[in-house]
């Protein structure tokens, strides 16, 4: 597939088996940051809302109803769209763990590393676009381990809260947490409006 950027005029190209639509982020000028998307002209369908803000979300932590496995251990966070408007969520967040004063946690890799699914619950999510309208919610899954390698027990730092920038943004949610992911090593899925795996209000 050829298309034209907008802006530019730059044509490019896109090998594709199947292409119902084509989603970019405007990097620079007026509208950055926005969302847009291109649809098959066969699809029937228009075009996606603008990118969820930050200051239009708010995050809610949520726990497994069924817990982990030995060693590793899971919940979601929720991110609900508290705009007027309908806005989109694509892709993987991003996540810092913080300590008590609000700064990135000592003892662990700084920044905090975020690996994106392959492992536990968070493989099973497709990476796809979600529409939020104005109340609804939107979800990541996220799973750590509190061994060290090889399954040896270990005490690593406890996060007081985490920060998390949504998909596509540069500003952050701080949410109350009490994880202790060994070495800062956090596995995440992308964004879904679905829920693969029970979850129950999280704490706090």
């Amino acid at each position: 597939m050829t298309f034209r950027d907008p802006f530019t005029g730059a044509q490019q190209s896109e090998p594709v088996l199947v292409f119902d639509h084509l989603w970019y982020t405007v990097t620079s000028g007026p509208t950055k940051g926005t969302l847009h998307s291109f649809s098959s002209p066969c699809s029937g369908t228009t075009q996606l809302p603008g990118r969820c803000r930050t200051s239009a979300l708010v995050a809610q932590s949520f726990a497994l109803a069924g817990g982990g496995a030995a060693g590793s251990w899971g919940g979601a966070f929720g991110l609900t769209n508290r705009g007027r408007a309908a806005c989109t969520l694509f892709g993987y967040p991003g996540m810092q763990l913080l300590g008590t004063e609000g700064h990135p946690l000592p003892g662990v890799p700084l920044p905090t590393t975020v690996i994106r699914g392959q492992y536990e619950v968070v493989d099973a999510v497709p990476e796809r676009a979600v529409t939020l309208s104005p109340g609804a919610q939107a979800r990541f899954y996220y799973m750590y381990s509190d061994t060290l390698g090889g399954g040896s027990p270990a005490v690593c730092p406890t996060a007081s809260a985490i920060e998390i920038t949504p998909p596509g943004a540069y500003n952050q949610l701080v949410v109350a947490t009490d994880i202790a992911p060994c070495e800062g090593h956090v596995w995440v899925s992308p964004v879904t409006a679905s829920t693969p795996y029970p979850l129950v209000k999280g704490i706090p």
